[in-house]
């Protein structure tokens, strides 16, 4: 491993120590004792092909702190003229989040609306596929951070939860491990298919989820 390799690897641990570690601070603060956690998965995954699974806790009687861990695919753009090119971006998120229950009664299940402020890490690799020799022509990988504000509404039944939420966070930074390698590949494509889906962190979910305890 070369020291441009070593450096990305270090940066990218950084991050995800950093989200791990906010996470795990609100998940135990003193005296918010927990009321319950939940595991869940995203179920229109199936129709964004991105994997979507989280946990959430609550810490406090109208707060909660989640985890989502996410994969697959993020844009794709295929042109199947000849000549033409097939371009694609996939990656995992790593997405810590805060959420606010305004209308929380005293009971531990929460429902109904909700508020969120969530931040997302996003490792991604970029591909920029060639139809003629069947071979790959670029390829470059890089992460992209951005903060979003999200609203959903939940409702329970017993040990079964459901909800939906959508968000919308600001532009994101991004970071190439291997800049010059981002020149090749069709500004078209990265700018009007990768940067324009996902660079503003988009989110739209519907998830179902079970209560693993609750006190």
């Amino acid at each position: 491993m070369n020291a441009d390799e070593m450096k990305t690897t270090n940066y990218c641990m950084r991050k995800i120590n950093w989200n791990l570690t906010l996470f795990l601070l609100l998940s135990v603060l003193p005296g918010y004792s927990q009321q319950y956690s939940v595991l869940k998965i995203n179920a229109l995954g199936a129709v964004t092909n991105r994997l979507g699974i989280a946990i959430e806790h609550s810490f406090k009687t109208k707060m909660s702190a989640q985890l989502m861990f996410e994969s697959g695919l993020y844009a794709q753009q295929n042109e199947w003229a000849i000549g033409g090119d097939n371009y694609k971006v996939s990656g995992y998120s790593i997405i810590p989040e805060i959420r606010f229950y305004p209308f929380r009664g005293i009971q531990n299940s929460p429902e109904g609306l909700f508020a969120g402020l969530s931040f997302r890490y996003l490792r991604f690799t970029e591909q920029d596929l060639r139809h003629y020799g069947g071979g790959l022509a670029y390829l470059n990988i890089g992460t992209l951070t951005n903060l979003g504000l999200d609203l959903g509404y939940k409702y329970s039944s017993k040990k079964f939860w459901m909800e939906f939420l959508v968000g919308y966070g600001v532009k994101g930074s991004l970071h190439y491990d291997y800049p010059a390698n981002a020149n090749f590949i069709p500004p078209s494509y990265t700018n009007d298919v990768f940067l324009k889906e996902a660079y503003k962190f988009i989110r739209a979910e519907l998830s179902i989820g079970y209560v693993l305890n609750q006190k």
